[in-house]
């Protein structure tokens, strides 16, 4: 009888550990998928339109020059 309940012990506690690494494997593949539905959503990692400048009335438009001192270094 002694025997007999030791194994019940351990086929029960087999069957928990079973368990709980499918409740591990549900959970990693839930999680999977939900990441997978929000990366589907329209508009989750769409680029953003381009912005256009506007200028003030003050502003000026110019562009970076290299300085001749910097070319000479090279």
């Amino acid at each position: 009888l002694t025997s007999l309940s030791r194994t019940e012990l351990e086929a029960a506690e087999v069957v928990l550990e079973h368990a709980h690494r499918g409740e591990q494997t549900t959970s990693q593949v839930s999680w999977e998928q939900d990441l997978k539905l929000f990366l589907k959503e329209p508009g989750v990692f769409s680029p953003t339109p381009p912005q256009q400048f506007q200028p003030a009335g003050t502003d000026q438009v110019c562009a970076l020059e290299w300085g001749a001192e910097s070319m000479a270094g090279e």
